[in-house]
């Protein structure tokens, strides 16, 4: 059913991306050619402040590509008096909704489709609230969390990876209250084999990539694996039923959309594997058979649902089979290298700012060899800042290479946000319209020194770093 319901997601995407087109950026109206439509003109009886505002954002180009479609949300909401007195009278707020609409066609389509998203915005700068405990009231929270967080990101200027970090913890407790409420749906409906079997957090919901180490963003998926305390192998039936009934409340398709993606093949033996392994499978595969790409994507994951410490403990024991096979023997420099080119040449061309010469692989892959090469440290969780931090100390970066490191991370993670942002997608290039291109460098400037148009010069810096490191 999950992958069903995967297909049936991926089908939606690319609807809403190709036919129904709900981000278009169009050209600003020419300086003098703007005609104020009839909702507009009639706001100078109704909510005088927010016309004098709008006004003046256009004509000093604040509020241009996004005008129309402002117009559009005025109209939605022109006869709900509450929301538009609030326009009127909160200047912080108005100036972020503009910013939204101007910047971010995605955030503002999301508020034009369901209005009751500006209270998010008005809370951009508070923290998450306590998340729900059904799964329908889960789906709206994580909607207006993310558009709360987006609207810091944008409106506020939030460093990116202060994003990706808020991002990741609010997808992180998805998981965490969909692993409750599955547990207790399954119970009801499918109970243990044993009688006196009491499951509560025995099997450990594990995230990978961007979830793993807090860079989760706006449209990425999320990759979990499901592993079973060795203890517990007998009710390995019941906690498969867990982990899919967790998956599909997670991408269950409704009036809502989908929460996130879900991809759970990065588990020992792939997609042919079992969903729910148990811990002893793990270790035994990852000191055995396991790729060494296997092995280097497990160590970025950290435990987002089921017990904490010995989940932890779980993965902390499986990075020191890693380290051991990949590390000590010395072969982690051939065979990263080896990795890197053949990702390089099979998608390099299709998804350059990743994959592509001097992409943000290149990055990953120096940090993972200087990790694998320095000592079996166990990374608890740690970001792409923080794991440099903690190269540099250990002597394994000088200061300049930790800096320049720094500078091209945040450059590419922030053009791949800013991407987001304006899209609502992941996308593999930059957008080819003028129009989005403007609005990528405007959004890009609020969280990396770096201008779009230094993106040639980043990439061949960060290659000539690669080739130092790599030989």
């Amino acid at each position: 059913m999950w992958q069903l319901q995967s297909h049936f997601v991926q089908v939606i995407d690319i609807y809403d991306r190709v036919i129904h087109a709900r981000t278009v950026v169009t050209e600003p109206p020419r300086p003098g050619t703007y005609q104020a439509g009839n909702v507009v003109r009639a706001l100078e009886q109704r909510a005088p402040r927010l016309s004098a505002a709008l006004t003046e954002a256009i004509s000093r180009g604040a509020l241009q590509r996004g005008s129309r479609a402002f117009e559009h949300y005025l109209e939605r909401i022109s006869s709900e008096a509450e929301r538009m007195a609030r326009l009127d009278c909160d200047d912080e707020l108005r100036a972020r909704v503009f910013d939204l609409f101007e910047h971010s066609p995605h955030l503002g389509e999301e508020l034009m489709r369901t209005p009751d998203l500006l209270e998010e915005v008005a809370n951009a700068s508070s923290g998450l609230e306590t998340a729900p405990e059904t799964a329908s009231e889960l789906r709206r929270w994580y909607r207006r969390m993310m558009v709360r967080i987006q609207a810091a990101s944008v409106c506020l200027r939030e460093p990116v990876f202060e994003t990706l970090k808020r991002t990741s913890e609010v997808a992180g407790v998805v998981v965490a209250r969909a692993y409750e409420i599955a547990v207790t749906e399954v119970l009801a409906s499918n109970p243990p084999l044993s009688a006196d079997y009491k499951p509560r957090d025995q099997m450990w919901v594990v995230a990978l990539g961007r979830l793993g180490m807090l860079e989760f963003d706006l449209a990425s998926d999320a990759d979990l694996i499901f592993v079973l305390a060795d203890s517990d192998a007998k009710e390995m039936e019941f906690w498969t039923k867990v982990a899919q009934r967790l998956v599909d409340s997670i991408m269950a398709y409704t009036g809502e959309g989908v929460i996130f993606a879900v991809d759970t093949r990065l588990r020992p033996n792939g997609a042919a594997g079992p969903l729910v392994q148990t811990e002893g499978s793990f270790k035994e595969y990852f000191a055995n058979s396991a790729e060494a790409w296997e092995g280097i994507t497990y160590m970025k994951s950290r435990v987002v649902a089921g017990a904490a410490r010995s989940g932890e403990e779980f993965l902390r024991r499986l990075q020191e089979i890693d380290w051991q096979r990949y590390g000590q023997s010395g072969r982690s420099r051939m065979d990263l290298r080896g990795m890197r080119a053949r990702i390089e040449r099979e998608h390099g061309a299709a998804h350059p700012l990743k994959a592509g010469r001097g992409g943000y692989y290149d990055i990953d892959f120096m940090l993972m060899y200087l990790r694998l090469k320095t000592a079996g440290v166990y990374y608890k969780v740690l970001n792409t800042p923080e794991r440099i931090e903690v190269l540099e100390h250990m002597g394994s970066l000088d200061k300049t290479a930790a800096a320049f490191l720094r500078e091209a991370a945040t450059f590419y993670r922030a053009l791949d946000h800013a991407i987001r942002v304006l899209s609502g997608h992941a996308e593999a290039k930059l957008p080819s319209s003028d129009a989005q291109v403007e609005i990528l460098k405007a959004l890009l400037a609020r969280w990396t020194i770096v201008p779009l148009d230094g993106l040639e010069e980043m990439r061949t810096k960060t290659r000539a770093a690669f080739e130092r490191m790599f030989g």
